[in-house]
């Protein structure tokens, strides 16, 4: 459920939802656009790199930021599919136990170093991964992603979930224009 759900859900003052909807539609409009061969020619590579050298300044000059998607024209000016954002909101990771945090953590791991540095070090291992919650993948822009590598013939996300309707898909990545394997010349 989107942030427009959301405030639909909730009961909200008309007037502060006629101004949530035009912020909500503003920040959609605010959306950076790039041509499909220019996608494919200089983003998609990028972003299908697995070396973990790739360099990420590309989204910058389109997106201006990692945190902002890229909508992907076709020859019409259609939108056929927005990437999602490479980094969404900020993270937050929430302390599990409110009673055990980083303090007491550090104690037990001083209490343990002081009997032997080893046992010091693998309390640390265990405990410091269980104090905060992991951040999730956000499973509507895995399907997004997965729509778009699939787009390009190329290997998808592994989702342990059911897998979407092609109506689902066909809506993250315009079937009215699908890619075909050949370039337009530029």
């Amino acid at each position: 459920m989107n942030l427009a759900e959301k405030a639909k859900v909730v009961r909200v003052d008309p007037e502060l939802r006629k101004a949530m909807d035009q912020i909500l539609d503003a920040t959609d409009q605010d959306v950076p656009k790039l041509p499909e061969p220019l996608f494919i020619k200089h983003l998609l590579p990028v972003l299908t790199d697995l070396s973990g050298k790739a360099n990420l300044s590309v989204w910058l000059d389109i997106a201006g930021s990692y945190q902002r998607p890229i909508d992907v024209i076709g020859p019409t000016g259609a939108v056929l599919f927005r990437v999602p954002a490479l980094i969404g909101t900020i993270p937050t990771n929430t302390q599990r136990d409110p009673h055990y945090g980083f303090w007491e953590v550090m104690r037990n791991y001083q209490n343990h170093n002081n009997v032997l540095p080893q046992m010091g070090r693998q309390f640390l291992d265990e405990a410091l991964p269980r104090l905060v919650h992991r951040g999730q993948v956000n499973i509507e822009e895995a399907y997004q992603w997965n729509a778009i590598l699939k787009r390009y013939n190329l290997p998808q996300l592994p989702l342990d979930l059911p897998a979407r309707s092609d109506a689902a898909t066909s809506s993250a990545v315009g079937d009215s224009e699908m890619f075909t394997g050949e370039f337009d010349e530029l």
